[in-house]
């Protein structure tokens, strides 16, 4: 996934551009600082997904190599849709909230572990019994 089309992707979320029309220079720059910041809080949480060697600030002709791409795609771009909405004096959607959250769910379900803990614990005549 280019960088251009993640900016593209969450200035017309936002309704800023409309969907094929080309993004201004200086909103490209400006929406690429907010992204770079967003995948370095990203980066720091384990369960996002995102690769820990991903070098950044990313520039706008980078590609985002991530798995899975279109479930993490969808949080990156919203995530950067919200982040932005601020500087355009935007109130974002209630849908676009939770479009976001569920995203961020969904990827951190399928990166997520199940850890189940056993016990030897046993209970003899109502009462527990940790053995000798």
């Amino acid at each position: 996934m280019k960088i251009v089309n993640v900016i593209r992707a969450a200035l017309t979320r936002l309704g800023i551009y409309a969907v094929g029309e080309e993004v201004s220079a200086e909103d490209s720059v400006a929406a690429l600082a907010v992204l770079n910041d967003l995948l370095a809080q990203y980066q720091m949480q384990p369960l996002m997904g995102i690769p820990c060697d991903l070098r950044l600030p990313l520039s706008m002709n980078d590609e985002l190599a991530i798995e899975p791409p279109n479930l993490l795609g969808r949080v990156i771009v919203t995530g950067l849709a919200l982040d932005l909405a601020p500087d355009y004096c935007i109130e974002p959607s209630p849908s676009l909230s939770r479009l976001y959250l569920g995203a961020v769910t969904s990827v951190k379900h399928s990166n997520g572990r199940m850890i189940v803990k056993t016990s030897d614990l046993t209970i003899a005549r109502g009462a527990v019994y940790a053995g000798d």
